[in-house]
């Protein structure tokens, strides 16, 4: 069963990279949400020999280590959208110059 997905109808295709795009999309703004609730006066940095937010608060070692994982975590995931969306368009064939026909156009031609 070596399917290609180039080779599904287009619609089938368009179903399935919807899906990757939704699911990464999804994904993506979970960990958006997350970080904003766990660290939100963001970034924190060290200074010194402190881990410290905007507002000064300190932290451990441990939790900064957990928002640098985090902000990587979200840089990886917002690449993983943009490439999804890249291989969408290559997926389903669209082209980003394409003009759509209306009926006026039709007339206007004749």
């Amino acid at each position: 069963m070596n399917i290609r997905l180039r080779q599904l109808p287009k619609k089938k295709r368009a179903n399935i990279v919807g899906r990757i795009f939704i699911a990464s999309l999804c994904w993506m703004l979970i960990l958006f949400v997350y970080g904003m609730i766990r660290w939100i006066y963001a970034p924190i940095r060290l200074v010194g020999n402190k881990f410290l937010d905007k507002k000064g608060n300190e932290f451990t070692e441990e939790t900064y280590l957990d928002f640098k994982l985090w902000e990587s975590s979200l840089v990886i995931s917002f690449v993983t959208v943009a490439v999804v969306l890249l291989l969408a368009h290559w997926f389903l064939e669209v082209s980003l110059n394409q003009k759509k026909e209306t009926p006026n156009s039709k007339k206007r031609i004749q």
